[in-house]
């Protein structure tokens, strides 16, 4: 009689369910041929796989979701209808609707000038030191040192107008100094760098006779050429309200407005898709996108390189990937014909499927400049298309988990646990082995749970 093992009787089970003719009939009394290695042992290339595809899914989530939070990040825009009276940003968290803001002064900066003096860059002053203090920021002294230091290194004859200035900005005091050209000869003009009353100059020397600060301070003979003041506005006709500064005023959670100029104007936050309005934005959203995109493609080339847990697999990664890569090389018509593809935006691969993307901040500043609109609306594009392409792999109907799911089920035709399942195949093949008696045959301990695919 034809000898079968239990590895050709299992298998037998498994076309006969198939129906399909079996290797063997393995009810009748054959003579038992024990079997090399346990049948019913999980081959560990398949769980191999099954941990590919684990990974797989779980990055591939990741990145939809990030290129998902970028879209949504973005979702809100703010328009004024007189940007020369204001300007204004708005984030997700905004509330749309329109909002009325009247501005009755802008915000200033003190500015002090000095006396007259015949030149620039004679030397005027002495040797000696005085105090600069802005606010309530502690005091910078600023030196005068004969032939030494920072009035040497300048170029100018050390006690000059130009020296001094010169001095004066790289001390970091918290003001500009210039010296102007005016009706009646040169000025030493000092401008607080920070606008509001809290930011008003203060000048002052230690009255030491043998210090010439002094003197000097005398000699500039500083007045004020204007004063510092706040912002004053109101929102939808409420109180007036101040601000020290014109910029990142806020209005309402998500929104703000920067002061340009006294007047009204109305600002209306709407919905729109991602359509940043500044580099800083667009930058961002940039590298956000290249971030996410190499994160998944990394996870990818990791596992179908030669060793990896999907090596050969034509089914998922390989697809992903190629379907990844091509969105970032297609041609996304704008209309214009001037920005229709990442690469004109300074973003591009390595010239193969696995490879990141990487940025040219160059490029992508020039083409936000040339045209802003259309490197948003782009960046909207391709981002839609990355998200779209990644989620049709997810999800219970998702390329991934089917084929994790396939996996399974051929797992389980070796799994002593498959008889809810696969009933009729779980009993032959646990009929056979009583009735040779295989004591090195174990029972089946089924299969392991995997509860990412659950």
């Amino acid at each position: 009689m034809e000898s079968v093992s239990l590895i050709d009787a299992v298998y037998s089970a498994r076309l006969t369910i198939a129906g399909l003719p079996a290797l063997a009939n393995v009810q009748a009394a054959q003579t038992l041929v024990e079997p090399t290695s346990d049948p019913y042992a999980i081959p560990s290339s398949s769980l191999t796989t099954l941990s590919g595809y684990g990974q797989l899914l779980s990055s591939a989530s990741r990145s939809a979701d990030g290129l998902q939070n970028l879209l949504n990040a973005n979702s809100n825009f703010a328009e004024s209808s007189d940007p020369a009276i204001a300007t204004a940003t708005a984030t997700s968290a905004a509330t749309a609707g329109d909002y009325d803001i009247v501005v009755s002064q802008i915000a200033t900066p003190q500015s002090l000038v000095s006396g007259y003096f015949t030149s620039r860059d004679q030397n005027v002053f002495s040797v000696g030191s005085f105090d600069i203090a802005v606010g309530s920021n502690d005091p910078v002294t600023i030196t005068l040192t004969e032939n030494e230091g920072l009035i040497a290194a300048v170029g100018y004859a050390w006690g000059s107008l130009d020296s001094l200035a010169a001095v004066i900005n790289d001390s970091g005091a918290g003001v500009t100094a210039s010296v102007e050209n005016g009706t009646y000869g040169y000025q030493l003009k000092l401008v607080a760098d920070a606008t509001g009353t809290a930011n008003t100059i203060t000048l002052s020397a230690n009255n030491d006779p043998l210090d010439g600060g002094d003197e000097n301070l005398a000699a500039l003979a500083f007045t004020q050429s204007q004063a510092a003041q706040d912002a004053t506005y109101t929102v939808d006709g409420g109180a007036v309200q101040t601000s020290s500064s014109n910029e990142n005023i806020g209005i309402t959670e998500g929104l703000s407005f920067t002061i340009e100029g006294t007047g009204t104007t109305t600002i209306t936050v709407a919905s729109s898709p991602f359509v940043p309005t500044d580099l800083t934005s667009v930058t961002t959203a940039a590298n956000q996108l290249v971030q996410n995109y190499n994160a998944l493609i990394g996870t990818s080339a990791q596992l179908l390189a030669v060793g990896g847990a999907l090596n050969g697999d034509t089914t998922t990664a390989t697809p992903l990937t190629q379907a990844l890569y091509n969105a970032t090389l297609a041609d996304y018509n704008s209309g214009n014909g001037a920005l229709d593809s990442l690469a004109e935006l300074g973003i591009t691969g390595t010239g193969v499927a696995t490879g990141p993307l990487s940025i040219n901040s160059g490029t992508l500043t020039t083409a936000f400049g040339t045209d802003a609109t259309a490197t948003a609306s782009l960046l909207t594009k391709v981002t839609n298309a990355l998200q779209g392409i990644i989620a049709s792999y997810l999800g219970e109907s998702g390329t991934i988990l089917t084929q994790a799911k396939t996996v399974e089920q051929d797992m389980a035709f070796l799994d002593g646990q498959a008889a809810s399942n696969y009933p009729n195949l779980a009993n032959d093949i646990k009929q056979y082995v009583l009735e040779k008696s295989l004591a090195s045959a174990s029972t089946p301990t089924g299969l392991p749970s995997i509860s990412v695919f659950v």
